[in-house]
């Protein structure tokens, strides 16, 4: 078969559900495999709304052409991590404002 190397699908590119070159599956496939008895969601709604505080330890995984976050999301990405969490960011542009923020 042929890869489908185009990179914006109708938003289906990044998706966890893609085995495409862009594509996510692999990634989420290893993921439920690496972390055995934990559950891997995929986040629907805003950051802000659905990134969950009181689950220590978590990780927040993110892969896409770009991160569209408003002041909310950014704030509520920082509690997690100041919780102790872990957040992997790939992308190919971040928020100024979470590359800008040193403290």
């Amino acid at each position: 078969g042929r890869f489908d190397w185009r990179e914006s699908r109708a938003g289906k590119a990044y998706r966890h559900t893609n085995n495409q070159p862009y594509g996510t599956e692999v990634l989420f496939n290893l993921l439920n495999g690496y972390f055995p008895g934990e559950t891997v969601r995929v986040l629907r709604k805003k950051v802000a709304d659905d990134l969950p505080l009181d689950t220590v330890p978590a990780s927040y995984v993110v892969v896409g052409e770009g991160m569209f976050y408003d002041s909310l999301d950014l704030r509520r990405l920082m509690a997690f991590v100041e919780k102790g969490n872990t957040a992997l960011l790939c992308s190919k542009s971040l928020p100024i404002d979470l590359m800008t923020r040193m403290d």
